[in-house]
């Protein structure tokens, strides 16, 4: 038989009702099975390649890759500076000032920690004001008492831009019982979609000096390097740089590591999973075409009379098997593709009806569902199902091959 006739044979047995319907039923069965296993890994692998992307693109753009705290406060700020500036794989390095502190409106209160820079002095704002649009950087003024706080902090506060609220720093570094009190508006709310916005509070230095003793504030430098995962061994070379007595540095592995980590392992041992969910229906697969052999006995019986040989009854029957994988993977990817685009607003569109928010910054690193498509996972899923489905086939096409003409017609007969 040429390669055609085989085709159509498989294609029929496979998917034609003809005069039975158990054969295109088990058919059918096995490849919805893939469609949706295909399906559901495509979506999760996307939403964790998301989690993946948004922690590398979003939070760690934000977050200060090495933070060197000054233990020593250096006479020679510039000089400093330069020397972390000078490093040819640091990208910025901001200068900026902290102190811990109790926020009061109404009847809320919140911690902190107030961040503050020297906007004047700078040539660029400092990274993480760089998520406000253009309008509020064009219309906030730091040579005010107006500060920038983050959209879940506000939130819980209560308050709105043009609000004033009243911080409560210690005069002494971590003590409270003697402490000042400020009373600073708020410029703008400042929204990244992470962990960031839970705590965060700006303002410029000049503002948290004039209220708050030098002695309560810590000091040091937010540094953002070229390749995130050469933090440990930068942070190292700084620190014979800068003098270890005088400056402690620790970097973004140290506050963020887990979580990173955690990303990662999540989405191998989910990948692990819901890959067995597809041999799940490569097995299922086996037991159709089995099913689909003694059904087709006289078939096959009726072929091999007609010239047809061992090898090319076994063709039939892999190539069924290979129809079943190419529909699965095909449809079941089509299928992951759309709904991983459409479930951000989904899943945004389920809140708003609900009334409830499945992501919260107060728990998850980010407040939103993020996916991202790698081709190389779709990529890899398909290859997987595909080579799954034709390995399902080799028992059920060995069957059939050895199926005797004369004892099926036989048997059929009886």
């Amino acid at each position: 038989m040429k390669f055609r006739q085989i085709l159509s044979i498989a294609t029929r047995y496979a998917f034609g009702w003809g005069n039975g319907y158990l054969s295109p039923f088990l058919s059918i069965l096995s490849t919805l099975a893939l469609i949706l296993a295909v399906c559901l890994l495509t979506i999760v692998l996307s939403i964790m390649n998301g989690f993946d992307k948004e922690m590398r693109e979003r939070i760690l753009w934000f977050i200060p890759h090495i933070v060197a705290h000054e233990v020593v406060i250096s006479d020679k700020l510039s000089e400093r500076q330069v020397n972390i500036s000078g490093h040819p794989e640091i990208v910025e390095a901001e200068y900026f000032k902290t102190v811990d502190a109790l926020i009061f409106h109404k009847k809320s209160v919140e911690t902190t920690s107030i961040l503050a820079f020297n906007f004047k002095d700078s040539q660029e704002s400092p990274r993480i004001t760089r998520a406000l649009s253009s309008k509020d950087l064009s219309r906030i003024d730091f040579s005010g008492d107006g500060f920038v706080i983050g959209k879940s902090l506000a939130d819980r506060l209560g308050v709105s831009v043009g609000d004033e609220l009243t911080f409560l720093v210690p005069k002494v570094a971590r003590h409270l019982h003697d402490a000042i009190s400020m009373r600073l508006s708020v410029e703008a709310i400042l929204s990244t979609g992470t962990q960031i916005d839970e705590v965060l509070v700006i303002l410029s230095i000049n503002e948290l000096t004039k209220h708050v003793p030098e002695e309560a504030i810590k000091s040091g430098y937010h540094i953002y390097i070229k390749d995130i995962f050469d933090a440990s061994r930068i942070a190292r070379e700084l620190e014979k740089t800068l003098n270890p007595s005088a400056v402690f540095i620790n970097t973004w592995f140290d506050t963020h590591g887990n979580l990173y980590s955690a990303i990662q392992l999540s989405k191998d041992l989910v990948g692990i999973l819901l890959f067995s969910i597809i041999a799940i229906a490569a097995f299922n697969i086996i037991a159709s075409l089995v099913l689909m052999v003694m059904d087709k006995r006289s078939g096959i019986a009726i072929l091999r009379t007609l010239g047809a040989s061992s090898a090319e009854v076994a063709q039939v029957f892999t190539l069924i098997g290979l129809l079943i994988g190419i529909v699965g993977v095909v449809i079941g990817s089509i299928m992951g593709i759309l709904l991983s685009c459409s479930l951000p607003s989904i899943v945004e569109t389920l809140e708003i009806l609900i009334g409830t928010k499945f992501l919260n910054t107060d728990v998850y690193p980010i407040n939103f569902v993020p996916v991202h498509l790698a081709p190389l996972d779709i990529a890899i899923v398909g290859g997987s199902a595909l080579l799954m489905c034709i390995l399902a086939t080799i028992y059920p096409a060995i069957s059939a091959s050895r199926i005797q003409p004369a004892s099926a017609l036989k048997s059929h007969v009886t």
